[in-house]
């Protein structure tokens, strides 16, 4: 049912499209500002068709990566993961959507709320299923470091899950009690921590050299 998932969102995606789009105005938010109010917007068939189509490209993609990956037969060890991380990237932008057309459909949702807390639950998952990854080209906190060793693979994508997580806790935080100062930090730590990650995997690396 994982491999299925989110090709059934796909489905929901474009049915709902389908059927919100003659309702829809001939300006549809696509983008908002930290009050939550839209300061970007698109013609109506690029606002009600965009994110399904991008929910496609990710199904198609996340299909065809292991295929294309020179240490494809790591995929083997943690299948259930990437699985998870592919249900998660597409079930991010369907909630996505959701909200967009919600909204353009002239519906009171609180994005100020709604977007941190969506991107918070992404972080959390994906932090969670970070240490269960094996190395490999496409997923994970991939640095030449991770990718030459990998103890350094092992020890990057922990320290990489405590992180996100971490990051995740505080983008809810702001999706509970938004301000000023709560979304410099949680935004600060969305962006921090796959850069620590990094940081960590080269400082690792270092640390076996000598």
């Amino acid at each position: 049912m994982r491999k299925w998932f989110p090709t059934v969102l796909v489905v929901v995606a474009i049915a709902m499209s389908l059927a919100a789009f003659p309702h829809l105005p001939d300006r549809v938010p696509i983008h908002w500002g930290w009050d939550g109010e839209p300061n970007g917007w698109a013609g109506r068939p690029f606002g009600a068709f965009a994110i399904p189509l991008l929910m496609v490209g990710f199904v198609v993609l996340f299909r065809v990566l292991p295929g294309a990956d020179p240490r494809k037969d790591n995929y083997e060890k943690f299948l259930s993961s990437y699985d998870f991380i592919a249900i998660s990237v597409v079930s991010l932008c369907f909630a996505v959507h959701c909200v967009s057309l919600g909204r353009a459909l002239g519906l009171p949702l609180p994005v100020e709320r709604l977007g941190p807390g969506m991107v918070g639950a992404f972080y959390i998952g994906v932090g969670n299923v970070f240490p269960r990854l094996r190395s490999n080209w496409w997923i994970g906190i991939r640095t030449p470091w991770s990718l030459s060793s990998d103890t350094n693979w092992a020890r990057t994508q922990r320290i990489g899950g405590y992180l996100f997580v971490a990051s995740g806790v505080l983008l809810l935080a702001d999706a509970a009690a938004p301000s000023h100062w709560m979304k410099r930090i949680a935004l600060g730590g969305a962006i921090g921590a796959p850069v620590c990650a990094m940081v960590f995997s080269y400082a690792a690396s270092l640390n076996a050299d000598s």
